[in-house]
């Protein structure tokens, strides 16, 4: 996800949808089936890693310009009180961008993470065995960059067929005001839309709130991959089926959408 100098790439009010990246051969490794599913092309640091209360445990990625908030166990759950139950995701100083991201493979989410690990710069989530494919994902936010990288590596012990799909949900808003402010977030945050212009999804947030002293605004976050999905599917979004939404927490559905690649 990423955000242009006019805001149209940047995450506004709450959207999802999903991206179905993949139905291609996933190749068996050189390396042990029953170790960590690293990607070696990806630098890595010195770690530290844990295996327990990863639900109690928060993890977080920043950079200059972005930073991404979540449970170590990879979930999403409702953070924060300013804005009760938004604080968490991916966010911008100015602007919220999304609730987070998820992966399913062949119809089933992932699970939630069984271990994290933290190195410089980036979190490590190693996620369960999903129809023979285990996977982790790796969290990491660029220097210069108003947006996130998510690096999903999988691994098989023998050759299949997969189909991956991603999943966003958004929830552009500003970080001021705040839930309990007069005005609250809750006049000034605006239904989400979302679209599928080329390979990505697009969220947008575009208008004028009907409260005083508030102007016109038109904010938008982008959500891909450097693979070329399939097909797109996107609508208002529930959250009802993914990894984490039995979680507590209040977090409105009222201006969210939901998409797929």
């Amino acid at each position: 996800m990423h955000r242009t100098s006019r805001g149209s790439l940047a995450a506004c009010a709450t959207a999802a949808s999903s991206l179905l990246l993949i139905t291609a051969p996933l190749g068996v490794p050189a390396q042990a089936a029953n170790g960590p599913v690293v990607d070696p092309a990806i630098a890595r640091s010195p770690e530290l890693s844990e295996t327990t209360r990863l639900s109690d445990r928060r993890f977080v990625v920043t950079g200059d310009r972005a930073w991404a908030l979540g449970a170590a166990d990879g979930t999403y759950p409702a953070a924060g009180f300013h804005t009760r139950g938004e604080m968490g995701g991916f966010w911008l100083p100015n602007l919220k961008l999304l609730d987070g991201t998820w992966f399913n493979i062949n119809g089933d989410w992932i699970g939630k993470a069984n271990k994290t690990t933290s190195g410089w710069g980036y979190v490590r989530a190693d996620l369960p065995t999903t129809h023979g494919v285990s996977a982790s994902r790796t969290d990491f936010v660029p220097r210069g960059v108003s947006g996130a990288l998510v690096g999903l590596s999988l691994r098989s012990e023998r050759t299949r067929i997969i189909t991956l799909r991603a999943d966003a949900h958004s929830e552009l808003m500003s970080s001021y005001p705040w839930g309990e402010t007069k005005p609250s977030q809750t006049l000034v945050n605006l239904p989400d839309s979302v679209s599928v212009p080329g390979k990505h999804l697009l969220f947008r947030d575009k208008g004028k709130p009907q409260s005083p002293n508030f102007e016109f605004h038109d904010w938008a976050a982008a959500f891909g991959s450097d693979l070329s999905p399939y097909a797109t599917k996107t609508g208002k979004d529930s959250g009802a089926t993914r990894p984490g939404s039995d979680l507590p927490g209040v977090r409105s559905e009222r201006t969210a959408a939901a998409g797929a690649l």
